[in-house]
């Protein structure tokens, strides 16, 4: 198959999009497709990266603004096509892109034989042949009731969580990392942390009394306050600086607890088993925030921007003198969600679909 990716990166946008589609991407090269990008060009964008792998990408030139006026999707649909024109008819047309719907889904669908979307805001129509949102929500079946058509092929729930390969394989080392006490705590902010969760999350725990607990403090490529950071890191001996990790899922099975964002990276420790608290970053991390905090597998602390130091340090106390039998029993619903095979099951819808 032909399999063309249309989504965006950058510092403010992060790069979990990206992320999740490259994982999508990777596992369709196994089986000799070929995959395309198609995108903007943006400060902190992943398309070098993406080209580093060997992948081909299209840009879309980029807006004079990042605010998005009423005809921005007019403009991306004409230059897709062009694009789309270039590469010739595919097989799959992936959009993941929160600011793009039927509208723009409707002037590009005659050069694509099936367009998927990938979504979790269930906030506007599509016109697409299946949409995939791997989030676990309480109405999940009814979300999309009257934005999809007739027909679009639902692919719904943690199930479909699109996570690399490295996180099924390290999920069985997870299932035996059963210490008697808490040692270990993971803290990740995603890939650009445009408004510096993580350098709050060091303040907090420098006014902490926890010199017995390891800290892996895990920054992306895309983070502006990565130097920062660093030293801030670097003056304590039990707090460790983990730029650009190449294997997260180690630093995830290692340890104990997290102080984390939302997005993708709920699925990626849930498959190891691993849980704590989350601070949102971004409007569309809320209401699963507020799910998983509702089946008392997370703790929601709350919105970045209503997020203090002090408040950080309170709830990470917290956290910190939770029961091994509990954390034990939330352990066991995460890893009961995710099992690690979701890019595999939507990889086998594709291929039935096309």
């Amino acid at each position: 198959m032909k399999v063309v990716f249309r989504v965006d990166s950058s510092t403010q946008i992060g790069t979990g999009h990206v992320m999740r589609c490259l994982t999508l991407a990777e596992e369709l090269v196994k089986y000799k497709n070929r995959i395309i990008f198609i995108c903007k060009k943006y400060d902190g964008s992943l398309i070098s990266f993406l080209e580093q792998k060997g992948y081909e990408v299209f840009r879309i030139l980029q807006p004079h603004s990042s605010n998005y006026d009423d005809h921005h999707w007019l403009i991306d649909a004409l230059e897709t096509i062009t694009h789309l024109k270039r590469i010739g008819l595919i097989d799959w047309l992936v959009v993941d892109h929160y600011t793009l719907d039927k509208r723009w889904e409707e002037m590009v669908h005659s050069y694509a034989k099936k367009i998927m979307v990938i979504d979790d805001l269930a906030d506007r129509e599509h016109e697409c042949d299946m949409l995939l949102d791997q989030n676990y929500y309480v109405d999940s079946d009814s979300r999309y009731k009257c934005l999809v058509p007739l027909g679009c092929k639902m692919l719904l729930g943690p199930k479909y969580a699109l996570l690399r390969n490295e996180f099924r394989n390290m999920r069985r080392e997870s299932i035996h990392n059963q210490r008697s006490s808490i040692q270990r705590i993971f803290v990740c902010f995603g890939g650009s942390d445009p408004t510096n969760e993580t350098g709050k999350i060091l303040k907090a725990i420098q006014d902490l009394r926890c010199n017995h607990l390891v800290f892996d403090v895990v920054v992306g490529i895309t983070n502006k306050y990565k130097d920062a950071i660093q030293m801030l890191c670097e003056k304590h001996s039990h707090i460790n600086f983990v730029y650009n990790v190449s294997n997260i899922s180690y630093f995830m099975s290692i340890a104990d607890l997290c102080v984390v964002s939302g997005g993708t990276i709920t699925w990626e420790r849930y498959c190891l088993g691993l849980v704590g608290s989350i601070i949102t970053t971004a409007k569309n991390q809320e209401q699963l925030a507020q799910t998983v905090h509702g089946l008392q597998i997370d703790y929601y602390i709350g919105k970045s921007r209503e997020i203090n130091e002090k408040v950080m340090m309170t709830k990470i106390e917290s956290m910190i003198d939770t029961s091994m039998d509990h954390l034990r029993h939330r352990k066991a619903l995460a890893m009961n969600l995710v099992d690690g095979n979701g890019v595999k099951r939507v990889v086998r819808a594709m291929n039935d679909g096309s």
